[in-house]
């Protein structure tokens, strides 16, 4: 027996939906159950200490989650510098198969010192 949300609701406002075969009894089960336990009036005081208790509880979820989000920020410049860390590693490697030197990439970067004229004359003494 499926009962969608319009079917219960029906059901718990006392009315009977036909469709069913089973709904009589779920039906004739909540007449007992309402003739058996009556609802019990709700104080306002108690109406008051509900919602404090739920508002409380919701405040306390709510700082836990933007705690936690809080953790979360440090972790991810960590995970964002390893994969960087680790990009430029594979790089490296990648270059230095490929038979080049990873630092020619460099612009404006000189690996030897700057190549000393030729000439035929001795250098001068310092």
């Amino acid at each position: 027996m499926g009962l969608s949300d319009s079917e219960v609701s029906r059901l718990l406002a006392g009315e009977v939906p036909t469709d069913d075969p089973g709904v009589p009894e779920v039906a004739a089960f909540l007449s007992d159950l309402r003739a058996s336990c009556p609802p019990a009036p709700v104080d306002d005081a108690v109406r008051r200490a509900h919602l404090a208790a739920i508002l409380q509880e919701a405040g306390r979820v709510a700082a836990e989650r933007s705690s936690r989000r809080r953790r979360g920020a440090p972790r991810a410049v960590l995970v964002v510098v390893a994969a960087a860390v680790s990009l430029l590693t594979a790089g490296v490697g990648v270059a230095t198969a490929l038979g080049g030197h990873p630092l020619e990439l460099l612009p404006g970067l000189r690996l030897a010192p700057p190549a000393s004229p030729r000439s035929s004359e001795p250098a001068p003494p310092a």
